[in-house]
């Protein structure tokens, strides 16, 4: 499996994820999702959780501050729900629960390829919270991080080893570097 890093390469200002490194500082990533949640999970979790974070209510669902969703795996797919809970001062929090694991015959398992398992509780990181990178820089990066763990081609010209992703805020500068590392 290719070796990529992700580091900080611009950060001259304030981030409201509260990003604790300097540029050249590494992310390591395993810490770049919830401890013990897979890439792909949180991926597919962001904007739901990111929906819910700021007020959205699915109305389909039987508790509109509720949605279910699962990850893209082939091999079984994870069912979560992300659910809003409202703290004091108003402020709230984002639980994802794993709910259900199907491998392919439809038969529930106890755990994913993964190793999450049922009924397992993440919090969605929010704002002052980040141990790691923040979820928004997370959904830009993740579709050149898979690709490039799953032996996929690097989308930037031959010759070079890295390409930046800016942060999704535009007020903010903040870019990262994605780096393919020889094996």
């Amino acid at each position: 499996m290719p070796k990529v890093l992700i580091k900080l390469h611009t950060h001259d200002s304030k981030c409201k994820y509260g990003i604790h490194k300097e540029p050249g500082g590494a992310f390591a990533l395993e810490l770049l999702a919830p401890q013990g949640m897979c890439l792909d999970a949180y991926f597919s979790a962001y904007p739901y959780c990111l929906s819910l974070m700021y007020g959205a209510e699915f109305k389909f669902m039987p508790d509109p501050n509720t949605i279910t969703f699962q990850c893209p795996s082939p091999v079984g797919p994870i069912v979560m729900e992300a659910r809003r809970v409202t703290l004091g001062d108003k402020k709230i929090k984002v639980i994802i629960t794993v709910k259900e694991i199907l491998k392919l015959n439809n038969k529930c398992e106890d755990s994913c390829q993964c190793n999450m398992k049922i009924g397992q509780e993440f919090e969605f990181n929010h704002m002052g919270q980040c141990p790691e990178i923040c979820p928004a820089g997370f959904l830009h990066i993740f579709p050149y991080l898979t690709t490039l763990l799953r032996g996929g081609k690097p989308p930037w010209p031959t010759g070079r080893n890295s390409f930046l992703v800016h942060c999704p805020d535009e007020k903010i500068n903040i870019t990262y570097e994605v780096i393919l590392q020889e094996e």
